[in-house]
């Protein structure tokens, strides 16, 4: 009889409890609210939850019922404004209420960051490099970096130094050289070594007799270029010979010029050895 009686006294709401509606009629019950929505008691409607707010089908009694959904991961569930995005730089699985912290040197994008794989090296400033196991590494003396995410630096090219930490290299100063990658401060930058050279031979001096077999000579400088800074000495001789004149002689034909030519050609011969000799020593 009781059930009756509610059953026939059910008009729009009446007697529906909360969490409840009926829009009246000849329905025998009310129907409970759907999930994410409330009402109170005597609805004829439910009311939907604030956005990010969830309640479970019949529980929502009044809003203060629904409460926040879990955030999905990269996100942290703020009480006032409900799920938002980790700052940059922090991650945060699902579910969760607040965002870590990437490792020191890591980061990722505001909201991006779901795990802590997602953290990701931080380019390098100028002068290093990056390691994936340890992050960025100043690059060694000899090398340089301009930066960024490069997993290693690069060697100075020849005749260029620099030193550790550096974003490029320093040419060496004129007349200066040292290999690539082995400049590691301006002293390491040596002298050309020039090795001597000769230049080219002089004419033949005159013959030292007329007739019956004499001899000349020419003569070289080693300054084609000359030697410098350790450099080699020229290979080979500073002078040549050659036999001259070997038509035999007249008889009675006089000896005495050809006696005077050969004196004539050996001082001259001494002469060009001296002049070589004091070349070297200065």
């Amino acid at each position: 009889k009781q059930w009756y009686q509610r059953r026939v006294a059910i008009t729009a709401g009446t007697d529906c409890e909360a969490g409840e509606f009926s829009s009246g009629g000849t329905a025998d019950s009310c129907t409970k609210c759907e999930a994410d929505t409330y009402s109170e008691a005597g609805a004829t409607k439910c009311t939907a939850c604030p956005s990010g707010k969830e309640v479970a089908s019949g529980e929502g009694k009044e809003e203060d019922d629904c409460s926040w959904s879990p955030c999905a991961a990269g996100k942290y569930l703020d009480q006032e404004n409900g799920c938002t995005d980790c700052e940059a730089d922090k991650y945060s699985a699902a579910g969760v209420t607040e965002c870590t912290d990437c490792p020191p040197e890591k980061g990722v994008a505001s909201g991006e960051g779901q795990q802590e794989s997602d953290c990701a090296w931080k380019a390098c400033a100028g002068g290093k490099f990056l390691d994936q196991e340890n992050g960025c590494i100043s690059c060694e003396a000899g090398e340089f970096s301009a930066g960024g995410t490069a997993d290693s630096c690069k060697k100075c090219e020849a005749d260029f130094y620099s030193e550790v930490g550096a974003t490029k290299c320093t040419a060496c100063p004129s007349g200066k050289v040292v290999a690539s990658g082995e400049g590691k401060q301006e002293s390491d930058c040596t002298a050309i070594r020039v090795n001597g050279g000769w230049s080219t031979y002089r004419s033949w001096s005159t013959c030292s007799a007329d007739c019956g077999g004499g001899y000349q000579t020419r003569t070289r400088i080693c300054n084609n270029p000359s030697p410098a800074n350790d450099g080699a000495e020229c290979e080979g001789a500073g002078s040549d010979s050659q036999s001259c004149n070997d038509n035999p002689c007249s008889d009675g034909e006089e000896t005495d010029s050809g006696n005077k030519r050969l004196f004539r050609t050996n001082f001259l011969v001494l002469l060009a050895f001296s002049f070589i000799f004091r070349f070297f020593i200065e």
